[in-house]
């Protein structure tokens, strides 16, 4: 029996009987339900937003390799990027950008194609690390000494 049937029971004996103390109990009851229902309504919206925080702290939390593309695991001397000795050159580099699915602009995913990022060397739409003329530049700066 649904809810709303049951209180339109409990209208009928209330008006066949005035009042009984049963048909109070009942509608006690019946109030109380309603109240608990409401409750549990509230709880159950604030128990999907939980999960939807735990969710993105989750997803923010987990590792970021400092090397986009090689996996986390295998990257066992943390090396960045740009030092890569498993992808050491730019069209290897470029390979496995593509094979993850990495923006050829700013190495991410999920995003539009035109993210608007261009090589700090050539100005060409690639990413830095993705830049053919990139070794040509740091063959002719001057080596810094360290003091």
């Amino acid at each position: 029996m649904a809810m709303s049937d049951f209180a339109k029971v409990l209208d009928e004996m209330d008006h066949e009987h005035r009042q009984s103390p049963v048909i109070q109990a009942l509608q006690a009851i019946d109030d109380k339900m309603a109240s608990l229902f409401n409750v549990f309504a509230t709880l159950n919206a604030r128990q999907d937003r939980l999960e939807a925080a735990i969710n993105l702290i989750t997803e923010r939390s987990a590792p970021v390799p400092s090397c986009l593309f090689c996996p986390v695991a295998e990257n066992l001397d943390s090396h960045q990027s740009g030092r890569c000795t498993r992808f050491p050159d730019t069209v290897s580099r470029a390979v496995q950008a593509s094979r993850l699915g990495l923006c050829e602009r700013c190495l991410k995913t999920g995003h539009e194609e035109d993210c608007g990022v261009t090589c700090q060397f050539c100005r060409l739409p690639h990413n830095t690390l993705l830049c053919p003329t990139r070794s040509l530049h740091f063959r002719h700066q001057p080596k810094k000494r360290k003091m």
